[in-house]
């Protein structure tokens, strides 16, 4: 997956959760993408958030790295 089709992928997962209602924050962010995409990378993960434009909305998710470490 090129960098440019896992920020698009990161953005309709996140628009996708919101539009069912589920309330994203800088906890279960990092879980939701984690469990849609497993075979991508944890550190990849943060950085497609970044890359995505999301970071500001996920903050600490992105600093901390959110529960990355599995």
């Amino acid at each position: 997956m090129t960098g440019a089709e896992l920020r698009k992928r990161v953005r309709e997962i996140v628009a996708a959760a919101e539009a069912d209602g589920v309330a994203l924050d800088d906890g279960n962010v990092v879980d939701l993408l984690a469990d849609q995409m497993p075979r991508v990378p944890l550190a990849e993960l943060r950085a497609a958030l970044v890359d995505a434009g999301l970071a500001p909305r996920f903050p600490k998710a992105v600093a901390r790295g959110a529960r990355l470490d599995r």
